[in-house]
Formats: structure tokens, sequence, C-alpha cells
């Protein structure tokens, strides 16, 4: 037998396999999904609010965009009591000729509606968008902000209060906090409850001290509002400390559009009488040294009887 004839019999490789076309698929599913057109609805539930999107888009371009958002204090089902809006919003944008129509959640809403949704996923495009139209349209709601502050003072304690209630009004939700300190003269107090609203309302929204919503602080005390409208001033009992704290609340401000304003108190005014409220239950709080629970069960109290709103989902607590 000739040898060279064994040159001709395969051996088996050790190579691993190219990838076969089943593993090839992946990428042609997603330019797919990338070049979708047509209509997506989608809602989101952020800060107490149900927010809406409708998009139409063609390949990676967002043709045309609708928004819409709602109050929800208790999620009914999964458009917050919007579908009317939606369905409108979706016939608006719907072409002459028919484009398919994606959702996620909202898929047997708008089917019982009468409306056919494809089963595949929405256009990466339509995606994307809603994801930054949500937070967009939350942030243009959030273009005015009144807060009103307060302090407490008792004559056997130490302990001072403090209260502010935030409203950025639009029907949302207004926001009270409340906390104790020891901090000493009935000014330095104000000037810290001044301080710890804005804290608060930087903490809720960032845009409240950098320049995009206009703040207006409203206060009792006719001296903490003197000391920070005019840098000049230099009223009686103006310690070391309510010196430190008006220089805190101006580098707080320095960039954003904030008012300060004498209101009267006890008045007509139901924010001052809020903050002054909780500023009271504060510092009782802690002479009485209640639980944070006990505390909370007061609050509830404040909640109805000033604010009326108990059960309503428009009250909001930043503590």
């Amino acid at each position: 037998m000739d040898s060279s004839a064994s040159a001709t019999v395969a051996t088996p490789s050790r190579k691993l396999p190219l990838p076969g076309p089943g593993l090839l698929r992946l990428r042609p599913a997603f330019v797919e999904v990338g070049s979708r057109h047509g209509i997506t609805a989608a809602v989101k539930f952020r800060g107490g609010r149900c927010v809406w999107v409708v998009a139409r888009t063609q390949g990676p371009d967002v043709v045309d965009m609708l928004v819409g958002s709602a109050l929800v204090p208790r999620i009914k089902d999964q458009c917050g009591g919007q579908l009317a809006e939606i369905l409108a919003a979706i016939k608006s944008l719907q072409p002459t000729v028919e484009v398919p129509i994606y959702a996620d959640t909202l898929a047997g809403l708008l089917e019982a509606a009468g409306v056919m949704v494809s089963p595949l996923y929405a256009p990466a495009a339509a995606t994307a968008a809603i994801e930054r139209a949500v937070p967009k349209h939350l942030e243009s709601l959030l273009t005015n902000l009144v807060i009103a502050t307060d302090a407490s003072k008792g004559s056997r304690s130490s302990w001072r209060g403090h209260g502010w209630a935030m409203d950025f009004g639009l029907g949302s939700p207004v926001i009270l906090g409340l906390r104790a300190s020891q901090h000493g003269t009935i000014l330095e107090a104000e000037l810290h409850s001044i301080h710890l609203g804005l804290l608060a309302a930087r903490s809720r929204f960032s845009g409240t001290l950098d320049g995009r919503c206009a703040v207006t602080v409203l206060s009792d005390n006719q001296t903490a509002v003197r000391l920070l409208t005019n840098p000049s001033s230099r009223p009686s009992g103006l310690n070391a400390a309510c010196r430190e704290e008006v220089a805190v609340i101006r580098t707080l401000t320095e960039k954003s559009l904030v008012a300060f304003q004498w209101v009267k108190g006890h008045g007509s005014n139901h924010l001052n009488n809020t903050a002054d409220r909780l500023a009271v239950l504060a510092r009782r709080a802690k002479e009485a040294e209640l639980t944070n629970e006990q505390r909370n069960v007061l609050l509830c109290s404040i909640q109805e009887s000033v604010l009326g709103l108990a059960g309503q989902g428009s009250l909001a607590l930043a503590a």
C-alpha cells in the first residue's frame, strides 16, 4: 500500500465550530427594533404623579410627542385614570396611513378600548425618548415654590421647634417638615427654620436653589426677613450664631431666585399657620419625650385639621 494514501484520511479537528446562523440572529433583531416605526404609549409613576407619554417615531427619529400628568393619591389602574387623554393623544398622532401602536403595561387597557396593540417590543427610539421626557415634564411643573417657615420657643426648656411647609402649586402635594434643635434665641431659631426649609426644598428639587425655580420664603419674623433682604441691617440681638445662619442662607441662595417675604403670624396664610403648628409640635414632642411614632400621630392630626386633605394623597412628609 502506498504510504502517501494515508495523507488523504481526515483527522478530527480540535477547534471549536464557528457560530452558526442561530447565534447570528441577535444582530438582525437588534437592528429591526431600532428601525421600527409607529406610536408608543407609556406611563410612569413619579413623585405622586402619573405621567403619560405618547410618541410617534420613524426609525431613529422622534416625529412627534405628547406628554401629560395628573396627581394620583392611590394607583387604581395602570394609567392613573388618564386613559381618555392617552387615547386622544394616540388618535391625534396617528397619520393618514395607520402605523403600529406599541404599549407595555397599557396594552390591556388600550385593547379593551378598541385599540389594536402590537405584540412586539416598542421602537428603541421611542423608549429612549420617553425616559427623557418624564423627568423633563416633572421639572417643568416645578417653576414656582412657596416655603413658609416658623420657629417655636418655650420657656421651660432649651428645645426649639422648626417647621416648614412647601407648595409648588399646580395641585402638587404640600410638603411638610419639622425638626427640633437647641438653638438659643428665637431669632436664631427663626433663621435656622428658614435654613432647614431651603435645604428641604433643594433636597426635593435641586432646581429650587440653582435658578430654575422662583422661590418665595414666608416668615412671620420681621427681623429675620429684614436681615436677609438688607445686608446692612444690624438689629439688636444679632449674635454670632445669627450672623452665621444669615451667612449660610446667603450662600445657599446666591445662585437662586429667592425672595424673602414677611407675613402676619396667626393670620390668613394657611402655609404660615401650618409651619407654626409644625414648629410647636416639634418642640413639644421633644419636651414630652415622645417617640417618633407618637409624634407622627399628632402630625396626622395637623394634616387633617389644618389642611383638610387627609386621605386625598395631597400631602407629603419631609421630616
